[in-house]
């Protein structure tokens, strides 16, 4: 999705914009209101539209190749495990930037579908979810990958940044962690630790 922010806005001009392509148009200034209101909604009509991972689909979001050093022209499938659309979409195009090939899951069982269907280097999993939590997915993850020797990163994501956060993550299996809002400095680097 595509939104045109432009100091530009002649009669019509927004009209164009959305005919052009653009899901949402805005004219700078913008308040930051503005701006989180237009990607909420955006974020939602995709939400409608697109496939979530179940038993017989993953939601590929196509990338190129990681290009940072050391990785050279190899693939990185990241699972990206968030239940909070905007957040997720916001995460999403994160990663994307950083070239990966991003799949999506809303929740720790969704989580377990996919990675019984795909391998993925990474995978980045909000704590606090419905159906199951990111927690428990990490611990089932952490058993299922102690009867094939893998062990796949496990990145938490979670807003509660308060003391013992760090430790619980630790505790249920996860390899890391960041605190929400993510900002795209703090994620590279974190990835860069394990991948």
């Amino acid at each position: 999705k595509l939104m045109l922010v432009s100091v530009f806005d002649a009669k019509g001009f927004g009209e164009k914009a959305l005919k052009a392509g653009y899901s949402a148009y805005l004219s700078k200034p913008v308040k930051q209101s503005q701006l989180l209101d237009t990607m909420a909604n955006i974020m939602s009509e995709s939400a409608d539209d697109r496939s979530k991972i179940n038993n017989d689909t993953l939601d590929h979001r196509a990338a190129e190749t990681y290009a940072a050093e050391g990785n050279g022209d190899r693939k990185v499938n990241v699972l990206l495990v968030e239940d909070n659309p905007v957040n997720r979409e916001l995460a999403v195009m994160q990663l994307e930037k950083m070239n990966f090939s991003v799949y999506t899951a809303e929740n720790g069982k969704e989580a377990l579908d996919a990675i019984s269907k795909s391998v993925f280097e990474l995978i980045l999993m909000d704590g606090q979810m419905p159906v199951m939590d990111g927690y428990e997915a990490a611990r089932a993850i952490r058993k299922l990958e102690a009867t094939t020797g893998r062990h796949t990163p496990i990145i938490a994501m979670t807003a509660n940044a308060m003391q013992g956060d760090r430790e619980k993550c630790i505790a249920a299996g996860m390899d890391d962690y960041i605190s929400k809002p993510v900002r795209l400095k703090n994620l590279k680097e974190v990835i860069e630790r394990w991948i």
